[in-house]
């Protein structure tokens, strides 16, 4: 079985454009993100999809204005051997997926979003293990109802080729919907600490992003458990 975790990062936000190329204790927020996945337990490879990097130049509310591919090979690649980079149309974000995973020769992909710089992987690993040892058929995920900035979602390869065939519209630019309507008994774990599910760790607005910044002043280097991550919150005075 391989498994690869597939980045996605869309770069379209209205709320705060550009986002995941923000710096974060002195990285942007991508090269958290990535690295943080990596950490999953069980993955065999890291696979970024971003807009095609003929978008030319980016004009961003949290950096200056860049050109992607230059801003990636310079900020992302050198720090993330062997990383995979298929890009997507947008909005057509599940044209990426479905390009990385043949590429790829994926049984199951792991979908994490580039605004999650605070992703815990052992939480991801607890989805993914019901994949893994068959007690869930194609698709699961901890966050139901909405994203903490600690969620993923996994599904096998057959399920993502159905979606790429049959998903339209917005299905396509969110990549799980499709899926969750389709496999209507597919399982949710309830694995969010309850001391998180009140705070929205994920990165959208200015607020969000100031938070992280403090959270990560705080953070010890390589310690990515969502206990750490409440710790240096409240040490910061933001959660």
């Amino acid at each position: 079985m391989r498994i690869i975790a597939v980045v996605q990062a869309r770069l379209g936000s209205t709320r705060l454009p550009g986002k995941v190329l923000a710096e974060i204790a002195g990285r942007p927020m991508l090269a958290h993100v990535l690295e943080r996945a990596r950490a999953i337990p069980g993955i065999d490879s890291v696979v970024l999809t971003t807009p095609g990097a003929d978008l030319g130049p980016i004009s961003t509310a949290v950096s200056k204005t860049v050109n992607l591919d230059g801003f990636l090979r310079n900020n992302i690649f050198p720090a993330h051997d062997g990383l995979g980079w298929h890009p997507h149309v947008p909005p057509d974000v599940l044209s990426g997926f479905w390009v990385a995973a043949q590429v790829h020769q994926a049984d199951v992909i792991v979908r994490i979003t580039g605004d999650c710089p605070l992703l815990d992987p052992t939480l991801c690993q607890a989805v993914l293990d019901g994949i893994i040892a068959g007690s869930v058929d194609a698709y699961a995920t901890n966050a139901l109802e909405s994203s903490f900035g600690l969620d993923c979602q996994v599904f096998t390869r057959e399920l993502l080729q159905s979606a790429h065939e049959w998903a339209t519209g917005e299905d396509r630019e969110h990549v799980c919907p499709w899926m969750e309507r389709a496999e209507r008994n597919f399982v949710g774990y309830e694995r969010l600490p309850t001391e998180l599910t009140d705070v929205h760790w994920a990165v959208d607005t200015q607020e969000d992003l100031d938070r992280v910044r403090a959270i990560y002043a705080h953070l010890k280097p390589g310690d990515f458990s969502w206990q750490a991550t409440l710790k240096a919150a409240r040490e910061a005075g933001v959660g």
